[in-house]
């Protein structure tokens, strides 16, 4: 009988999908919205509105350019479609919106993987290092908090390791290199229509592309060019003309005009690093064990060294990765992403370098990675140095598995604490013959929608319209009674609804909003009448004078 063989190509493959599998079982069965955030909310108010024939809007009104173009539902500028067209698809087989956006984001979870595998095959890695590190895309916790909010990375991801794929597949397929190249450039195109971030990866194709006519000087070398970049452009101009043409801006969202402290911009990097990793300097202080790990790893590290064990780096393993398509590629993405989010972060006055988008290039990075066993190198000459090699390789996977128990262990005293959460609670609330929730899902519509201080969560938890009054980060408007009544008027609003518990009067976030600070300290308008009051939720019913 022949022995198991896990380094087979096929047995690999079906490895990472019935891991895949299972991880579809489980993200199912953890799915309970707590994860959910603003964006998830757009989403699925865009696919609603998609599916309704109402075009490529939305039903939460909450940018300073959705408040400027007015109606409802309102143009949407500051996302792109293509997400929320996916949900709407799958929403066409019966599925609610919010589940369907669960389903695409597991189904691209799943297949990143399996990407990643072809392409770490085609650079000519063995199969069991192809396998465990494709695996690790599917145990990493930020990544399952990622799908589980229902966000666009996924698909995101999913689009851009396809489009790397295509362009690895072009160079060893010379007789059908043009049409991998031109589904490369469509890919990269449709990642654009996903997230706006896609216009980076884009622009790393043309720059990889460019690079290679300028170094071979050759009309192939250019036409290759074009046809990577012509796809991708495509979709690109209709997004950016389009959103012109509405809100006389390329791409909504936050405020231009401010700057951000290098200090904050570097703070956020490194939170987002740790929420990523799951190291921290607190934890380091407090005596948390993954933080003593990693230092007891780092001082056996250079105890080994100091003990004669000797690392050396192969240039030319380094000379010959950088030289395939997949990893110039992946440098070039990395290096400008990582470049773009920080240049974004410092012109923003509320610019974050949040650990979301980091997520995209995890399996870019991990790709990278896979060169590592092979880019350094040790030559123990006595079993002393063997051994101390292997402590170190079991010492990397200690340190790795430690944070990401750090990293998975991080939620569950918050969860209860989310936003969504709360909503959803509070909206429970018995009221009248029903809840809170079925009062308010009976009166607001299109033509009556609520006003709220979380407008687009509370939007997603009645599935109905709702408006908000964007923080400083958005506008310069301040957001004074008068400012507010005239918002209630604008859209014809019939209650406003107030979450004490989720309004910070220290936060800089909600610094203009006086209506909302306001209400908070009790001091209520004579246009508005109080229609429900608990700890968690105030209901107010805009009276005639307000009208």
């Amino acid at each position: 009988m022949r022995a198991f063989h896990p380094a087979r190509p096929a047995v690999g493959q079906a490895m990472l999908i019935a891991l895949g599998s299972i991880a579809i079982v489980i993200f199912a069965s953890l799915f309970d919205g707590s994860f959910v955030q603003n964006d998830t909310a757009q989403y699925v108010s865009l696919a609603e509105n998609l599916m309704a024939g109402q075009g490529v809007a939305t039903s939460l009104v909450w940018t300073a350019e959705h408040h400027l173009l007015g109606g409802l539902p309102v143009a949407q500028t500051n996302m792109p479609p293509g997400y929320p067209m996916l949900i709407a698809l799958v929403s066409q087989l019966g599925v609610e919106p919010l589940r369907a956006a669960l389903l695409v984001s597991v189904a691209c979870f799943s297949v990143i993987p399996l990407v990643m595998y072809q392409i770490l095959r085609a650079a000519g890695q063995p199969a069991v290092r192809c396998l465990a590190v494709s695996g690790v895309w599917l145990v990493l916790p930020i990544v399952w908090f990622t799908v589980l909010a229902c966000l666009s990375e996924m698909s995101y991801t999913l689009l851009t390791v396809l489009s790397l794929a295509c362009v690895t597949r072009s160079d060893r397929d010379p007789a059908a290199r043009h049409a991998w190249l031109i589904a490369a450039g469509t890919l990269a195109g449709l990642s654009f229509i996903v997230r706006f971030a896609g216009i980076v990866f884009i622009a790393s194709l043309g720059v990889l592309f460019l690079l290679r006519a300028a170094h071979r000087r050759e009309a192939r070398s250019v036409w290759n060019l074009l046809l990577v970049v012509s796809p991708a452009a495509a979709p690109v101009l209709v997004v950016l003309v389009r959103n012109f043409w509405l809100a006389g801006k390329l791409a909504g969202g936050l405020r231009g005009d401010g700057g951000n402290s290098t200090s904050a911009v570097l703070r956020s990097v490194y939170w987002s690093l740790s929420e990523v990793s799951g190291f921290s300097k607190a934890g380091l202080l407090h005596g948390d064990l993954p933080e003593w790990v990693l230092v007891l790893f780092v001082v056996s590290a250079l105890g080994c060294l100091s003990l004669g064990l000797r690392l050396t780096v192969d240039w030319s393993v380094l000379r010959s990765t950088v030289a395939q398509s997949h990893a110039s590629l992946t440098l070039i993405y990395v290096a400008g992403t990582l470049v773009l989010i920080t240049i974004a972060a410092k012109a923003h006055v509320s610019g974050v370098v949040s650990s979301r988008y980091l997520v995209p290039l995890i399996p870019f990075t991990l790709l990278l990675v896979a060169s590592g066993p092979d880019l350094i190198r040790y030559k123990p000459r006595s079993r002393l140095q063997r051994t101390m090699a292997a402590a170190l390789r079991w010492g990397v996977i200690a340190v790795f598995v430690v944070g990401q128990v750090n990293v998975a262990g991080h939620p569950r005293g918050v969860l209860l604490e989310r936003p969504y959460r709360q909503i959803d609670s509070a909206l429970q609330q018995p009221f009248g013959s029903g809840t809170l929730r079925d009062f308010l899902r009976q009166r607001v519509a299109p033509g009556a929608p609520v006003l709220g201080n979380e407008a687009q969560l509370t939007g997603a938890v009645l599935d109905r319209p709702a408006v908000g009054l964007p923080g400083p980060g958005y506008t310069h408007t301040i957001w004074t009674e008068d400012e507010a009544r005239r918002v209630v008027a604008k859209y014809r609003i019939a209650y406003v609804l107030f979450f004490p518990h989720l309004f910070d009067l220290s936060s800089p976030d909600v610094a203009n909003q006086t209506f909302f600070r306001d209400l908070k300290q009790g001091r209520v308008p004579p246009w508005l009448e109080p229609t429900f009051s608990s700890a968690s939720v105030r209901l107010y019913q805009v009276n005639a004078s307000g009208a």
